[in-house]
């Protein structure tokens, strides 16, 4: 017996109703979404700040706004994108001459999104969200990191109109994630690190599930020999400790011109000197096991990350 049984009967039930309604009215229960957002920035800020202590400006501008201007995106762009597409003549193959063509977009049926922590917000409901509009059900487990969150984003979906069985919020433990992907669905979403996601991908391809995986890197930084050395320095601080460096996209490596790079160095050393030890929510790529963790760990500034290497 598969995971989540009676859940996927459920979603599947409801995804099929679901999928029949035209693309505008599953846009109408978004603009729902994005008024609730707003009228309740203050509890959603709560939550958060309870879950991984963000402070209220960093929720303001990197979850909630990018998470309304997502769903704005949603709502102006989405029957145009999921509408049928002739095939230009010019795009078949020559046996196919003579053929009328089109593409299209069909929902997978029910998505398991596996959801982050670092931006519980705004990864989570755009994730969702988007699944939605294209006809989809979705189980999402939520993080064990932001339990807090996931109530409220929950509710925020419920009082938005979604149908109930349409979108289920599983139990936010660090053992959900796995037994998703063991269940009877027909895609996964994940965001996460690169060592789970590749372990991921690897029990999915085994079951031929098509996934979308948005996995931790190593970004880089170019300064180059026309940069603006004070504005650089002040991104490369922005991009090493927003969220305290729990980003994706985080700065991890800054490439600096040589002529450019006594200059840089100097202005990044008062900033990084400056710096107090910020609490991470969980441990760094040194400490990494594979598997989901929820310790708290330490460092100064943006993850301990200075400029070293030069071009």
């Amino acid at each position: 017996m598969t995971p989540f049984t009676s859940e996927v009967c459920a979603a599947r039930g409801a995804q099929e109703a679901w999928a029949k309604r035209p693309v505008r009215d599953r846009v109408r229960h978004i603009r729902n979404l994005r008024a609730l957002l707003v009228e309740r920035m203050d509890d959603i800020g709560a939550a958060i700040h309870a879950d991984i202590a963000r402070p209220a400006i960093e929720i303001a501008g990197s979850e909630v706004l990018p998470t309304t201007a997502a769903l704005k995106f949603l709502e102006k762009r989405a029957a145009r994108i999921l509408a049928p597409r002739r095939v230009s003549w010019w795009d078949r193959p020559l046996w196919l001459m003579g053929n009328r063509d089109a593409v299209h977009h069909r929902p997978w049926g029910v998505v398991g999104i596996i959801g982050t922590w670092n931006y519980p917000l705004y990864l989570n409901v755009g994730q969702i969200a988007e699944a939605l509009v294209a006809g989809n059900a979705v189980l999402w487990k939520p993080s064990e990191n932001t339990p807090k969150t996931a109530e409220v984003t929950h509710q925020l979906f419920r009082d938005a109109g979604f149908p109930t069985d349409l979108l289920q919020t599983l139990p936010a433990t660090r053992e959900g994630g796995p037994l998703l992907a063991e269940a009877d669905i027909d895609h996964v979403v994940f965001t996460g690190s690169d060592v789970v996601g590749r372990k991921l991908a690897a029990r999915l391809g085994e079951r031929l599930i098509p996934s979308t995986l948005e996995l931790s890197g190593c970004d880089a930084m170019f300064v180059l020999a026309d940069a603006d050395i004070p504005m650089a320095v002040k991104a490369a601080w922005f991009g090493m400790s927003i969220n305290r460096g729990q980003t994706c996209i985080a700065v991890r490596r800054i490439f600096v011109q040589r002529a450019k790079c006594e200059a840089f160095v100097a202005g990044l050393k008062p900033l990084i000197e400056r710096a107090s030890p910020m609490g991470l929510v969980t441990e760094g790529p040194a400490h990494a096991s594979g598997t989901l963790n929820s310790g708290r760990a330490e460092t100064r500034g943006g993850g301990g990350v200075a400029p070293s290497s030069r071009m």
